[in-house]
């Protein structure tokens, strides 16, 4: 893909993984920065700081107390070292504070049977994974990752406005191009993909998959894209994470 014609007819659909393995990776044979040229965020996915109900805690404010009342005790599931929930996870841990023992699997189902059974006490996790167990009570929602509150589920606040300000981690899937791509096919793959992800159906397609239309247009998307780059090395570093 990085080595593409330029011409706007091969395009990839890129996602927070690629921000994330920027530094995860090192030894990519491509720089996600340099090679590729931004065309639209498409979609953002909604993911849940969830609990499961025997952990004493009804928010995000009193799961942090607790945490340091009782460091390394509570444990939270991930979907495997270095996805994005794990980072999702590792970004709390960073900004709060606290000591939560990382447990990995592999994908969501099996991470969703132990934080059921509580051999897990919680987890960053898509809506999508755990909603219907949060609906029968089995599991307790405590807010939302992304930036701001979710249109599927509005009820929720953000973790950055119910304990912890400035957190966000937002999955997301978009395009992108090769780089050098002329601005004016740019431009057009953008309006175009705007046009379809406000579809009225197309919206309704995503929302069963815990997503949301979220257009960003190029140089709003590539200056996230490198945000997301500078932010997910830092909790990488600080961390001292490897990929499976």
């Amino acid at each position: 893909m990085a080595k593409a014609a330029a011409d706007g007819y091969t395009l990839l659909a890129c996602s927070t993984g690629n921000t994330i393995n920027a530094s995860l990776a090192p030894h990519l044979p491509y720089d996600f920065v340099r090679d590729f040229e931004p065309v639209a965020m498409v979609v953002i996915i909604t993911s849940i700081l969830v609990v499961n109900p025997a952990v004493p805690a009804h928010s995000v404010r009193e799961l942090i107390d607790l945490a340091k009342a009782k460091p390394g005790t509570l444990s939270y599931a991930s979907t495997g070292n270095g996805t994005p929930t794990h980072l999702a996870a590792e970004l709390f841990k960073h900004m709060a504070g606290v000591d939560i023992v990382h447990v990995p699997y592999k994908g969501g189902a099996p991470a969703a049977v132990d934080l059921l059974a509580g051999q897990v006490q919680l987890s960053f996790i898509s809506a999508p994974a755990v909603m219907p167990h949060v609906k029968s009570g089995r599991l307790r929602a405590l807010a939302v990752t992304n930036a701001r509150r979710s249109q599927l589920l509005p009820q929720l606040p953000t973790i950055a406005e119910s304990g912890l300000p400035g957190y966000e981690s937002e999955g997301w899937h978009g395009l992108c191009a090769p780089a050098r791509t002329p601005g004016p096919v740019i431009d057009l793959l953008y309006q175009e993909t705007n046009a379809v992800a406000r579809n009225a159906d197309v919206a309704t397609v995503l929302a069963s998959g815990g997503a949301e239309p979220a257009i960003m247009a190029p140089d709003a998307f590539a200056k996230k894209v490198r945000d997301e780059v500078a932010k997910w090395s830092r909790v990488v570093k600080a961390t001292n994470m490897k990929a499976d």
